[in-house]
């Protein structure tokens, strides 16, 4: 009995220009695929087909599927596999290479340049004067990192300041440094409740979808405090920033502040630091501070100041008992 065999249907590549190039460049990619592509090229001799069959069919050089037979000929699977590719020869030699490490380690006004400090840009211009090389900036930037540079953002300071003045005025430092004062450093921060930003799983029907990011508005406000010499860390939470919970904060550091010195409170240019309060509306009653050597403390309010400010009524507390 004969059994009829289907005759199989030719396959067939749709755009086979394109995709002769993009296999081309898929195998060009690495060098496990170039290694993979050469014993191809020695297969197709070895089963008979002659060098410029196998080229047409690799789509590569005659030359080339021949030096690829005779490599393989002297020294074997060695010879078809990736070597060292020297590249372009570099514009700079040997004596070039360490003239400019020397020079790179000087300031640019010392070559007649305006700027202090090397970058790419600056480089450049420098190779074209000195050594008649002519370089883009990228090839620059690589330079300093075969040199061992680093990239750093550099502090700026005035050109002709004077560093011994600058100490004896920054009070900071002159505060910081005097035994007598008792330093503290403020500010506040706010909390409130936000939605992530991150991506979230959402139903395959949500085309759309979309994140409120403060969806209850609840949020709670932080001050804090710090000294600057112990470390001791004072907060108070409110519900709101004002000059009111800002006058309110204030007595907490001053709880804690050493016996005998001179407290100076670091702040901020805040609106709620020199506020006003509203009208119709007292100061809230503070406790007393504790006593110190001239006097004992009878309260905050100035006497004869019902409406002081609250920039005010601060200064008058520090000026008499701090």
């Amino acid at each position: 009995m004969l059994i009829g065999v289907a005759a199989m249907r030719k396959l067939e590549i749709s755009d086979t220009e394109v995709m002769s190039i993009a296999i081309g460049q898929e195998i060009e990619r690495n060098d496990e695929s170039r290694y993979d592509h050469r014993l191809h090229g020695v297969l197709l001799v070895a089963n008979g087909m002659s060098v410029r069959q196998a080229a047409l069919w690799l789509n590569e050089s005659e030359r080339t599927v021949q030096r690829w037979v005779n490599r393989f000929e002297e020294i074997g699977f060695a010879g078809l596999q990736e070597g060292e590719r020297s590249g372009r020869p570099s514009r700079l030699t040997n004596t070039h290479w360490q003239s400019l490490e020397r020079d790179l380690r000087r300031s640019p006004r010392e070559f007649g340049f305006a700027q202090t400090l090397w970058d790419g840009k600056l480089l450049v211009e420098h190779l074209r004067q000195r050594y008649q090389v002519a370089l883009g900036t990228r090839q620059c930037q690589r330079l300093f990192g075969q040199m061992g540079f680093r990239l750093r953002k550099p502090r700026p300071i005035i050109a002709k300041a004077d560093p011994e003045a600058q100490a004896a005025f920054k009070k900071l430092r002159r505060l910081a440094a005097d035994p007598r004062v008792d330093l503290w450093s403020s500010d506040e921060c706010h909390f409130q409740q936000h939605g992530t930003r991150c991506r979230m799983w959402v139903p395959p029907e949500d085309k759309d979808p979309i994140l409120l990011h403060a969806p209850t508005r609840k949020s709670v406000a932080c001050f804090g405090a710090t000294n600057i010499h112990t470390g001791n860390l004072v907060t108070a939470f409110e519900s709101i920033f004002n000059g009111e919970s800002f006058l309110r904060f204030l007595m907490r550091p001053l709880k804690h502040r050493s016996r005998g010195k001179r407290l100076v409170l670091v702040l901020d240019n805040a609106k709620y630091h020199h506020a006003r309060p509203p009208a119709g509306n007292p100061q809230p009653a503070l406790p007393n501070p504790r006593p110190c050597r001239r006097r004992r403390a009878r309260g905050l309010q100035p006497p004869g100041q019902t409406q002081s400010t609250v920039g005010k009524t601060m200064r008058h507390y520090l000026s008499r008992y701090v």
